[in-house]
């Protein structure tokens, strides 16, 4: 059931990250017009492609008669301005405990959206 709700969890970051992905690409065509008309060989395309960061952290430690903790960890950047001054930030959290004498622990969930400028 953690696998389950922790790949939701990474599901949801990723898609997250990949909302703007259509709109960061920029294509020029040089000349279309009479590329698409004249020649098939001689076709240009320049891609100008942003680079994209997306970190995931899984964590497991164990301690002999207590038991097990697991937690994973999603951070991507969610938007950017084309200047760099204002940023949109996604991290996403799953953490759960296993076994010990305690027990399987409740699973958590965790969320958060940081949205910072820089007005130097």
């Amino acid at each position: 059931m953690f696998l389950k709700n922790s790949f939701l969890i990474l599901i949801i970051v990723i898609i997250f990250g990949l909302i703007n992905y259509s709109e960061e690409k920029v294509y020029v065509l040089q000349n279309s017009e009479k590329f698409l008309v004249d020649n098939v060989k001689n076709f240009n395309q320049n891609i100008q492609r942003k680079k994209r960061q997306f970190n995931i952290n899984i964590e497991a430690n164990h301690e002999e008669g207590y038991g097990t903790d697991f937690k994973a960890e999603a951070i991507a950047s969610i938007w950017k301005s084309k200047n760099g001054n204002t940023r949109i930030d996604g991290h996403a959290t799953y953490s759960k405990h296993f076994g010990g004498y305690s027990g399987n622990g409740k699973s958590k969930f965790g969320g958060m959206i940081t949205f910072s400028h820089n007005w130097s």
